[in-house]
């Protein structure tokens, strides 16, 4: 009797953390500190390759249309180059050509 309580005590552990594992997903990478390539690009997002790189300053031109200087703000846009956000697009769409650069350290700056 006093085995099988012991046993039984010994499983219900175990099942917890086993629960508690899987569960909270602690083996699995925090979403935050994923690269960002595996979640965007491996996911069929694009991927945008600079214009040019001068003196090891990526410069970027998309869409077609009178051309507008999109000035990135890195503070607020960190994961994808300006030419890749949602400005933009809105831009592009209204038949602008965005150019735009990376600050340097990022991305291909």
């Amino acid at each position: 009797m006093k085995f099988q309580t012991i046993i039984l005590g010994v499983l219900a552990v175990a099942g917890v953390g086993i629960l508690t594992y899987r569960g909270l997903a602690v083996h699995a990478k925090l979403p935050l500190l994923q690269n960002f390539e595996e979640t965007e690009y491996l996911n069929g997002g694009k991927y945008l390759e600079p214009t040019s790189v001068e003196n090891g300053l990526a410069v970027y031109a998309v869409g077609s249309g009178e051309p507008v200087l999109l000035l990135p703000y890195p503070h607020a846009h960190t994961i994808e180059p300006m030419a890749q956000g949602p400005l933009a697009d809105a831009l592009v769409a209204i038949g602008r050509t965005v150019i735009t650069f990376d600050v340097p350290g990022a991305f291909k700056s």
